[in-house]
């Protein structure tokens, strides 16, 4: 899908599987682009180490929201936890910038400063359409 190598953990083919399927419902989800594009600009002086604005964490919660409508679409039919789905990204190496961005959405559900970061960078970069 990525044509990226995989570091092997337990269960690595249905890990790698699920995290290919889960990668997809990430990057089809509209609403995500839409809701990164509107907030990115208010995240332009984000700093991990500065104190964080309230508006910041209402954004994230409805970051985690559909990222976790995603996840959950996607393993519906998958036999692979979340848990080990996020074990298994966080170990896995990408040489694709379309699929380390993608990694990146997945992993920032899980983490408020991966998260933050991502949102400097999407004001830095401009909106998923240019």
């Amino acid at each position: 899908f990525f044509e990226a190598t995989a570091v092997e953990v337990s269960g690595g083919e249905g890990l790698e599987r699920a995290l290919r399927a889960v990668l997809r419902a990430i990057s089809d989800l509209d609403a995500l682009d839409e809701l990164i594009d509107a907030h990115a600009a208010t995240f332009a002086e984000w700093d991990a180490a500065r104190e964080q604005q309230l508006g910041w964490t209402a954004t994230f919660d409805e970051y985690v929201r559909l990222v976790e409508v995603g996840v959950s679409e996607a393993l519906d039919d998958l036999e692979c936890s979340a848990d080990e789905l996020f074990d298994y990204a966080r170990a896995h190496h990408v040489e694709s910038a379309a699929a380390q961005r993608l990694l990146t959405r997945l992993l920032a559900m899980a983490d408020y400063a991966e998260f933050g970061r991502m949102m400097r960078e999407a004001h830095e970069r401009g909106p998923m359409g240019c």
